[in-house]
């Protein structure tokens, strides 16, 4: 955290990621926020080590605090010459005073940085001392009526002296002594307490929380990511457990749990704002920061772990095959075997012209043409029942390898030289197209069939497969681009494996607005 100077206002870190204004509040900071609210005053320990996101979980929580709100900031100092001990740290407590914020009527709304206060100092004393002038903001708050203080390490000075003292065990002793006697001086007082701490050895302090949540990492199969422990809330309704967290521009945020409407997107793509030379918009500008566009003669795979909901895929394809659509580009798609064609165009309907659906985009079927359908029956696709077979064709001998869906493919063959072809193919979706049809298709063949569509000109194909399906083992090694999926404690993951990328978040909270990639590293 940076100090800015006393009366200079608090400016919250840019970042090229849209804000949070009018989604749904994050649902673990809302029960924090109610834990340490009230008349009884409570006691919130946020435990983990530096970088974990301590000091942005407090600011989060600040932001929606509606009682007057105290934040202190340990500083750690060398003491002058002649000032004292020279080895025993000085620690400076800076204030936000509820004062400051009378203008806005002794709340934080929005974001805390977006009220004008400043950092003042008032005063030092011994590292091992309990400071008085935090016994001074407390009275002050109760005068008030109430509020909340918050307690954090400020630099890395601080979160130094923490680990230092936390190895021999003296400062949980001293933080612990420090409580109990700002509990003394609570006492009846509405006065909660939220202390930050970096140290891992808590020596009986929770056993005093009426609350504890720890901050820290996880190993997964798409990469580290950050995560939130809710190991106690007395007289809370949130369950212990462990959420996924991100810190994007500077932001704690937990997205709530995405419910089966929300993951199908009802709002058009993206508009295209780079260059479209370097291949098909993919509809999402999160998609393509994270992973770039859709590159001509290209095949990616997307691998799904068995948790992750099916919906998944349409939240990926429905922007793509709308932004290809819009741009005049040929698409063919095998959707999930949930998704029906009347569904995908109840989708695609509102945000497409019927013409360029018409004109522009073929889903394969088994259950043949819908007349339901009226003028856009022929977006259907029927898979022919006389196809050969798939057998094995890897001797030498092998008679050549016909094209998988041959409509289809005379259907993408057809477009317009200064168009693109998109091929979006659910594994999910093929097998029911393998079953409904008759039709045998064999993962031993797929990646030669496959191979055909590849070597269209300005052609990309996507399929998206479980990691357990032997198509995707069978499709996976030969595409250039390897998208993991991860579902992970109610939340949707996704990184690259080929090209490596950090994981990613998804956070699809809010249907009326696109779906975001968040960092989760």
């Amino acid at each position: 955290m940076r100090m800015a100077p006393p009366g200079a206002p608090v400016t919250a870190p840019r970042s090229d990621v849209p804000p949070l204004a009018g989604r749904p509040s994050t649902s673990v900071v809302d029960h924090l926020v109610a834990l340490v609210s009230g008349s009884s005053p409570r006691l919130l320990l946020v435990v983990g080590p530096p970088g974990a996101g301590k000091s942005s979980l407090l600011r989060a929580m600040i932001a929606r605090m509606r009682e007057p709100t105290m934040f202190v900031a340990y500083r750690v100092l060398t003491p002058p010459p002649n000032a004292g001990d020279p080895g025993n740290p000085m620690v400076s407590l800076l204030l936000v005073d509820p004062r400051a914020i009378e203008g806005t009527g002794g709340t934080l709304a929005g974001t805390a940085a977006a009220v004008p206060v400043s950092f003042a100092p008032v005063g030092a004393t011994p590292a091992d001392q309990y400071p008085p002038e935090l016994a001074d903001a407390i009275q002050r708050l109760a005068t008030a009526g109430g509020g909340c203080i918050f307690v954090d390490s400020w630099d890395r000075g601080s979160e130094d002296l923490f680990r230092g003292h936390a190895a021999t065990g003296a400062l949980s002793t001293q933080l612990g002594a420090s409580t109990r006697t700002l509990q003394d001086r609570l006492g009846e007082l509405p006065v909660h307490l939220v202390l930050s701490l970096a140290t891992e050895n808590l020596e009986g302090m929770e056993t005093l929380a009426d609350g504890v949540v720890r901050l820290g990492h996880e190993p997964t199969d798409c990469g580290v990511v950050r995560t939130l422990d809710v190991e106690k809330l007395r007289g809370g309704d949130l369950a212990t457990g462990r959420h996924v967290v991100s810190l994007e521009g500077g932001e704690f945020y937990t997205p709530p749990p995405a419910s089966s409407a929300s993951w199908i997107p009802d709002r058009p793509p993206d508009p295209d704002d780079g260059d479209p030379r370097e291949g098909a918009w993919p509809g999402s500008r999160a998609f393509a920061r994270a992973f770039g566009r859709l590159r001509d003669r290209g095949l990616t795979g997307v691998e799904l772990d068995e948790l992750t909901p099916n919906q998944f895929v349409e939240v990926l394809a429905y922007p793509m095959v709308a932004a290809a659509v819009l741009a005049g580009n040929r698409v063919v798609w095998i959707p999930p075997a949930s998704t029906s064609p009347a569904e995908v165009l109840d989708v695609l309907g509102p945000q497409l012209p019927p013409a360029a659906l018409a004109d522009h985009l073929r889903i394969l079927s088994a259950g043949g043409a819908d007349p339901s359908l009226g003028a856009l029956h022929r977006v259907v696709l029927p898979v022919r029942r006389e196809m050969r077979t798939g057998g094995d064709t890897r001797t030498a001998d092998a008679p050549p390898i016909e094209p998988l869906f041959p409509d289809a493919f005379k259907f993408l063959q057809e477009t317009a030289g200064d168009r693109r072809a998109l091929f979006l193919l659910s594994l999910d979706g093929l097998r029911a197209l393998s079953t409904q049809s008759g039709n045998v298709y064999a993962e031993s063949t797929i990646p030669l069939v496959v191979s055909r569509y590849a070597r269209l000109p300005r052609f990309h194909g996507i399929g998206f497969g479980r990691r357990v399906d032997p198509f995707s083992q069978a499709l996976l090694p030969g595409v250039e681009q390897h998208l993991r999926v991860l579902h992970l404690h109610g939340q949707t993951l996704i990184a690259g494996i080929r090209p490596e990328t950090p994981p990613y978040l998804l956070d699809r909270s809010d249907p009326s607005t696109p779906y975001r990639l968040l960092s989760a590293s």
